[in-house]
């Protein structure tokens, strides 16, 4: 069975995303559509509007076939980190091809920039402690306009890489290995913008914060059943609890800890100690704590992996297993192969198949179910019956 892949958050799932998956499966004639999905924590760092089950729900009735997890230790990492292990859990469960939204959507571009980016990639560090006033954002893009200005197309691969989607673009395909892929063109709001009145696709952020503000026109934006699922209240409430949550962590973490965080060092930990006196919500807290060099995003992030315990010895090793979310009629048929094929384990039950991992997939596995602990937590929901050892896998019978 021909498979491709997509990365996805589904922070919410809108028509944006129902095209995609869509267009996906047309364009590389696949049989099935897989997804790997963050879990309850998302990538720009924080907590999801809905919990991991909710949105593999959402994705299965709207054209995925195979709903599975990527551990939250690298869903809550930096883009690089979260595209390789995306694509390589992709790759282990049988994905032929990838599929990703791309505001460029030229192929070759594409492929050009992930290569120049990658003959840069070493060198961007000490860029950046040349120039201490750059992010490394901004220093990689200083960076590959000083090294490729003899381009033709200099400007399209600048655009390129102060893109949100093709940037992760980039990163996807220069983690391939083999694997073919399939740009789809980005319409209409984009990544972070907020609402559009004149698109009928808007983007997760835009759609979010109509959400926080109680707006009831995000249905004619996204699945009837999806906009039943939202409540501004409930997220806001989520989002409040989860910054009391890490208001706490960051006073009684010691410094060596946070700064042991994937995204720590640099000074962020009595940056983030100084701001948390003085904030009031988590956007507050980021907002004191950024600077030009250290980005909003990456500050995010770097709360979210101290709350979750995640450290820099959970990133040096690679995703271990294959963690089921859920599937359809024909997803089950395709997973029945990838139980066959896969060089790792794939898990549908933790409780009974955790000793089918090593330690390291162990590991991670256990971050996955604190994760959603702290997130029901937040929620107010029953931590037995919503346990990564007692959910079972969504079945859409479809």
């Amino acid at each position: 069975m021909k498979a491709i892949g997509i990365t996805a958050e589904y922070n919410p799932f809108h028509n944006g995303h129902r095209y995609h998956i869509e267009e996906a499966r047309r364009i590389s004639g696949a049989d099935a559509v897989v997804v790997c999905m963050s879990g309850n924590f998302v990538q720009r760092g924080g907590p999801a509007v809905c919990d991991k089950w909710t949105r593999a729900g959402w994705a299965l009735s709207h054209g995925a076939d195979l709903v599975i997890e990527l551990p939250q230790a690298f869903a809550s990492a930096d883009a690089g980190r979260f595209a390789c292990s995306a694509v390589s859990i992709l790759a282990q469960a049988g994905c032929d091809a990838v599929s990703f939204g791309s505001e460029c959507a030229d192929k070759e571009l594409l492929k050009t920039v992930s290569q120049r980016t990658r003959l840069i990639r070493d060198e961007i560090p000490s860029f950046v402690k040349e120039h201490p006033g750059l992010s490394y954002p901004a220093a990689r893009t200083e960076l590959y306009k000083e090294t490729f200005a003899f381009s033709d197309s200099i400007d399209d691969e600048l655009r390129i890489i102060s893109s949100p989607n093709d940037i992760l673009a980039i990163e996807y395909i220069s983690e391939l290995s083999g694997l073919d892929f399939y740009p789809v063109k980005r319409l209409g709001a984009g990544y972070n913008q907020e609402f559009c009145s004149e698109s009928r696709f808007q983007s997760a952020s835009g759609i979010r914060k109509m959400v926080a503000d109680g707006d009831l026109g995000i249905s004619q934006y996204m699945p009837s059943a999806v906009a039943e699922n939202l409540s501004g209240e409930a997220f806001g409430a989520i989002e409040r609890e989860f910054y009391r949550l890490a208001a706490y962590k960051i006073i009684e973490a010691g410094r060596g800890e946070i700064d042991n965080t994937p995204s720590g060092g640099e000074g962020l930990s009595s940056r983030l100690k100084e701001a948390v006196l003085n904030a009031e919500s988590l956007d507050e807290l980021i907002s004191l704590a950024k600077s030009k060099r250290y980005t909003f995003s990456r500050l995010s992030r770097l709360v979210t992996q101290l709350v979750l315990g995640i450290t820099r010895d959970n990133l040096v090793i690679d995703p271990s297993y294959i963690r089921v979310l859920g599937f359809t009629a024909r997803g089950r048929e395709l997973l029945s192969e990838i139980s066959r094929k896969s060089a790792i384990p794939v898990i549908t039950n933790p409780s009974r198949q955790q000793k089918l991992l090593n330690d390291e997939g162990k590991r991670l596995l256990a971050i996955d179910s604190k994760a959603s602990d702290i997130y029901n937590l937040l929620c107010g929901s029953n931590l037995y019956r919503n346990s990564d050892y007692v959910k079972k896998p969504i079945i859409i019978n479809s």
